[in-house]
């Protein structure tokens, strides 16, 4: 009992005192992807839709710098492009992105079931999905 409580306590202070980073990398191709409300180089007409996914991703003992995936199956190291690839259609770009990550009571959840060693972080990526025009009007 007593080495249960002392791996319970060693995962719960490792689970506080971690923190997770995210790096934003663009490939060489040219994603219609703007963090702000244009896209660089082009012209956009109206809001199709707004779009959310929320992933998990999971960590080695909460350490950031040892990803192990995704609960979807997603690479952690290139999450953004594989979810919006549908919502990027021919003529269509994502504008005003925004990623976040937390843990949720479920993330907390899991963290704990696992004893600490695997640390899943819940991501948010939503955007609003436009249509782009042709730069002269």
């Amino acid at each position: 009992m007593r080495k249960i409580q002392t791996c319970f306590f060693l995962s719960l202070l490792i689970m506080l005192n971690s923190c997770m980073s995210l790096m934003f990398k663009s490939p060489d191709t040219k994603a219609l992807i703007s963090l702000t409300d244009e896209i660089p180089g082009q012209r956009t007409g109206k809001v199709l839709r707004h779009v959310s996914y929320e992933i998990w991703t999971y960590h080695l003992l909460g350490l950031p710098s040892v990803p192990l995936g995704t609960r979807e199956g997603i690479p952690a190291d290139n999450l953004i492009e594989p979810l919006v690839k549908n919502d990027l259609a021919a003529g269509n770009g994502i504008v005003r992105l925004k990623v976040t990550h937390a843990r949720t009571p479920l993330t907390w959840v899991a963290t704990i079931f696992t004893l600490g060693l695997v640390s899943p972080t819940a991501v948010t990526v939503e955007g609003d999905v436009v249509e782009l025009l042709p730069l002269s009007p």
